[in-house]
């Protein structure tokens, strides 16, 4: 009985330490608020509303490229980790070449970042999910809050490393080192990942694609939950990445942090990631103890009280800090309420490919939302730009409020293998 208890107790830990460094080299992505001024500035003069647009068109290819990867999945964990190895680093090599030639600079860091890194994370995103998710692991939802902390940890630590290498260096070698090192980190959880993922009823892979795939999509495009959820998924993580994608500037158009004060600025995307991070795995026993549903609901709510009160009195530093830290919370409680949601629906042996299919909300909601909030700003930098623009975004929020409370979650796999 204690050999069994050790064995499961290291398969948790190689869970755990797998998903969290995957999980902690794709939360670069979350700190591109860390670039936007540098890219702003000589030589390359690149407008604010313009220099969003990597991020947004990172989002929506890591969101399309994730409803092709389940099929990948079910066949080989390891080569499809390897594969998104080497778009994360070429991506990022991209961008650093683009630095060289300002007038091209934007469109180098569209296709780096904006295509080649989006896809990498669409390939490697949903590893540590399937891994868990298909698990003999008690309290799934607890355990996947804990590894996706890994995601929240990496903006916290790496916004500011980041901003002291563009200082230290430029911003071009601040990417090929990232590029680097982000392609052998990977490359060697490729090599060295040996988890064999097996459903609790025994499919092939060809049927396990079949049953959800082609031959019966048409019964999920017809279930209300789906369009639902995933209008739920797209606002929550749109609004969330809305919100991400202009920390730094909020704190210098807001709260007036600039100039000798602009670390204060910088800070103010960790304090963000510091809520992404360590409250993940307080979703995680919340949807233990009330559902996925309940919590999607609280989450919806929390990220309302900060668009219509904290944020547009974010005057302060004080302020500023506890409306980033909880909206930073709400933003990742999605990645942690979605796949256990899904599971409720689809079971877990359809985990993959079922929120593959789900998981494009996250790239159509965070390539649209963040364009939107950006025409509403319009390159303004007052205060009541600002807060017309948090507005728009808490109407988003009511829809997704609305629709939550009719979501009614069943299981549908019986109907999808008929």
């Amino acid at each position: 009985m204690r050999r069994n208890f050790d064995v499961l107790e290291s398969q948790t830990i190689k869970y755990l330490v797998y998903g969290f460094f995957i999980y902690f080299i794709l939360g670069t992505i979350l700190v591109w608020s860390i670039f936007r001024p540098w890219l702003h500035r000589r030589p390359y003069f690149i407008e604010p509303n313009l220099s969003v647009l990597p991020f947004s068109i990172s989002l929506l290819t890591f969101g399309l490229t994730m409803a092709f990867t389940g099929y990948l999945y079910a066949k080989n964990l390891r080569t499809t980790t390897l594969i998104g190895s080497l778009f994360i680093g070429l991506g990022y090599m991209t961008c650093s070449v683009g630095m060289f030639f300002p007038s091209l600079a934007l469109y180098m860091i569209i296709i780096g970042f904006g295509i080649l890194v989006g896809i990498g994370t669409g390939f490697l995103y949903n590893v540590p999910v399937v891994m868990i998710g298909q698990s003999s692991l008690n309290n799934k939802g607890t355990v996947l809050g804990s590894v996706l902390m890994g995601f929240g940890v990496s903006a916290l630590i790496m916004s500011p490393v980041i901003d002291i290498f563009i200082r230290s260096f430029n911003i071009s070698s601040t990417f090929l080192i990232l590029g680097v090192t982000y392609m052998s980190a990977l490359f060697y959880l490729g090599l060295t990942l040996n988890f064999s993922i097996k459903s609790s009823k025994p499919l092939s892979s060809n049927k396990m694609f079949q049953h959800i795939g082609y031959a019966n999509f048409s019964k999920i495009l017809k279930d209300k939950n789906f369009y639902f959820l995933w209008t739920v998924y797209a606002i929550g993580v749109g609004i969330g990445q809305a919100i991400i994608g202009y920390a730094k500037l909020i704190a210098i158009d807001i709260t007036g942090l600039k100039d000798s004060l602009d670390y204060m600025a910088t800070f103010a995307v960790s304090v963000l990631a510091i809520g992404n991070t360590i409250l993940r795995p307080f979703y995680g026993k919340l949807i233990d103890l009330i559902g996925p549903k309940w919590t999607l609901t609280v989450t919806l709510v929390i990220q309302m009280f900060c668009l219509i009160v904290l944020l547009p009195n974010a005057n302060n530093p004080t302020t500023l800090y506890l409306s980033l830290f909880l909206f930073g919370s709400t933003y990742g409680a999605y990645f942690v309420i979605m796949p256990i949601f899904t599971s409720y629906i689809y079971e877990t042996e359809f985990l993959g490919q079922a929120y593959g299919v789900l998981f494009t909300a996250y790239g159509i909601g965070g390539f649209t939302i963040p364009i939107f909030f950006s025409r509403i700003l319009n390159n303004r930098n007052t205060l009541d730009a600002y807060i017309e623009s948090f507005y728009s975004l808490t109407i988003f929020i009511i829809i997704a409020l609305i629709l939550t409370l009719h979501v009614k979650p069943k299981n549908m796999l019986k109907s999808l293998i008929k």
